[in-house]
């Protein structure tokens, strides 16, 4: 964000309700409320003048940006959309954040499943994951989230940023290329880098960083 502001770029990095620096607790956020935070944002932007609006999206930021463009009427038109290692479904997301609980109670010598978290949650019993309190109405939330590729999306510039270890194209990450490519005018790139999203340690992302400024801040107007 200091980086594409020192390149004359207007930048708001958002902590959602409940994580950060925000208000309110995670136990009684929801990603509804989420994306209402988001849209306020976009409207305040276009009082005060904007127009336009590029997003980068990180991770879960990914699904909640189609989110986001599924379900409510863009007070800004959409310039261009960056994704860094983006999820496509809830379904892994969830999945992968599940595992971290399962794997705790597993070193504990505990039987734990993902569907035993489940079942919890639609009991209506908060569960901890990772010290983060999941509320059954966040994760209500989540399955409630409209994922599929927006149709917004046929007019837009996507540029996808992907980091791995491998020589080659994941085959899961080459079939979602694959798909997105008919229906945006898409570019991909796969970068050898620190997976700077599971790491506990500082990870340098100084590639990264700057082919997304590059294409932020050259694509004509």
């Amino acid at each position: 964000m200091r980086q594409l502001s020192a390149a004359g770029l207007s930048c708001f990095m958002l902590d959602n309700y409940g994580t950060g620096d925000s208000e309110g607790d995670l136990d009684t956020a929801s990603t509804a409320i989420w994306r209402e935070d988001i849209v306020q944002l976009l409207r305040q932007l276009q009082q005060q003048g904007f127009t336009e609006v590029s997003f980068v999206a990180i991770r879960f930021g990914a699904l909640q940006l189609f989110d986001l463009l599924n379900s409510s009427p863009m007070p800004l038109t959409v310039k261009q959309i960056v994704l860094w290692q983006p999820f496509f479904e809830v379904a892994k997301f969830w999945q992968q954040f599940a595992r971290i609980r399962v794997a705790e109670a597993m070193a504990r010598g505990e039987k734990l499943s993902q569907k035993e978290l489940e079942q919890q949650l639609n009991n209506g019993n908060t569960i901890e994951i990772a010290g983060y309190p999941i509320s059954p109405a966040f994760y209500q939330s989540l399955l409630k989230m409209q994922t599929q590729l927006p149709t917004a999306l046929n007019s837009l510039a996507v540029s996808w940023f992907e980091t791995s270890q491998l020589d080659s194209i994941a085959l899961p990450v080459q079939k979602m290329r694959d798909t997105l490519q008919h229906v945006c005018e898409l570019q991909f790139y796969q970068l050898k880098a620190d997976p700077y999203w599971q790491t506990n340690e500082l990870a340098s992302a100084d590639e990264l960083i700057r082919l997304t400024i590059h294409q932020l801040t050259t694509m004509p107007a």
